[in-house]
């Protein structure tokens, strides 16, 4: 019997995308003048370096697949990486639009949908950016890591981010877990389906925020970089560890001396800072 569901199991999945191909991409640019990279992708996994460095380099690999080889392979010669300027900005994506008729929806944040879809993209890239750029970030089925850049904007629905020693972080995120590490300055995150882990040394933090409906929330900093800190749990209760110390309850209110202020508000999660 578990053999037969083993195989049943593999025949549906073939049948659901018999064809599978993907072919390799790069970029290559200058970006001297550029302060802010807009990033637009749906389906896969992203990872952003900061260089000292004036250029982009993107490299990695595009992945179709589809029950139709014509269309697949169709997709696969057409698909491309594309790139375009307008002031201090410049935006990466696909050419989902010219591909819709083969996606079998029109309009970016339909390509996730699996209604009418007959073939599916994905990427797995690797950016390396000048380490002074600000990343805006929009995407949708995809895991995504940044790090060694001035401020991070991150919207993202059903996937995981990671943003690791970075000024600013401004994130919303939807179904996924999100780690930040080694944040200098401020943070500021919303959060529907997933948990929040944060630690940081440094002592320039000014302000924590995070909003969160189904997750638990972990943030490590140093005692002395703390404010105040207020948090809030409806079916849950708030840990504050400071100096041998614990502070327990649905809600906790903390006035520190130092500069960055904490204010963590979750309806299902445990809430857990550590001043250390």
């Amino acid at each position: 019997m578990k053999r037969f569901l083993f195989l049943l199991a593999f025949f549906l999945a073939f049948l659901s995308y018999a064809e599978n191909l993907s072919k390799d991409v790069s970029l290559d640019l200058k970006v001297n003048s550029l302060k802010k990279i807009e990033f637009d992708f749906v389906n896969g996994r992203i990872e952003i370096l900061g260089k000292k460095s004036n250029s982009l380099k993107v490299r990695g690999k595009i992945e179709v697949k589809g029950k139709d080889q014509a269309s697949v392979q169709k997709v696969l010669n057409n698909v491309k990486l594309t790139h375009s300027v307008k002031g201090d900005s410049i935006s990466i994506s696909l050419n989902y639009n010219d591909l819709k008729d083969y996606l079998g929806n029109s309009g970016f944040f339909n390509f996730f949908c699996s209604g009418k879809k007959r073939v599916h993209i994905s990427v797995d890239l690797k950016v390396e950016i000048p380490e002074r750029m600000m990343v805006d970030f929009s995407g949708v089925n995809i895991d995504v890591k940044i790090n060694n850049v001035k401020k991070a904007d991150v919207e993202n629905v059903n996937g995981d981010i990671e943003i690791t020693n970075v000024e600013r972080v401004d994130c919303e995120n939807v179904n996924g877990n999100l780690l930040l590490k080694d944040i200098k300055k401020k943070i500021s995150c919303d959060i529907v389906n997933g948990n929040l882990e944060f630690t940081s040394n440094s002592l320039d933090l000014i302000s924590i925020s995070v909003d969160s409906v189904n997750g638990n929330c972990s943030i490590k900093l140093p005692f002395k970089a703390i404010g105040n800190v207020e948090t809030s749990s409806i079916t849950s209760k708030s840990v504050f560890v400071y100096k041998g110390k614990k502070l327990k309850g649905r809600s906790i209110e903390f006035d520190g001396n130092g500069n960055c202020d904490i204010e963590v508000d979750t309806v299902n999660g445990k809430i857990y800072i550590e001043g250390f």
